[in-house]
């Protein structure tokens, strides 16, 4: 998709975490030079996110994590993806 020229309206449409949607709040403390732009979603006994991070050293990031019958509860669950996220971010 990152080759494809419809990919700078694509990426634009997803919502840029820290600032719109429902990733708002999705990695508290993104530092400043890292981007990303994430599409959520969720239904009983699921979590799921994908999209882009432009990490730290500049290079972009496709991910799509979909986590499906987790233990414990998805407010936890969604914590521990959020430092995932920031991890994914430093490289």
């Amino acid at each position: 998709m990152s080759r494809s020229s419809n990919f700078e309206d694509f990426h634009k449409s997803l919502a840029k975490v820290g600032e719109t949607g429902t990733v708002k709040k999705l990695v508290p403390g993104l530092p400043a030079n890292i981007e990303m732009r994430v599409k959520s979603g969720s239904m009983e006994g699921v979590v799921t996110y994908a999209g882009y991070v432009t990490t730290a050293s500049g290079d972009l990031v496709c991910f799509s994590i979909i986590c499906n019958n987790f233990d414990g509860t998805a407010s936890s669950l969604k914590q521990q993806l959020s430092k995932l996220l920031l991890k994914i971010g430093t490289l």
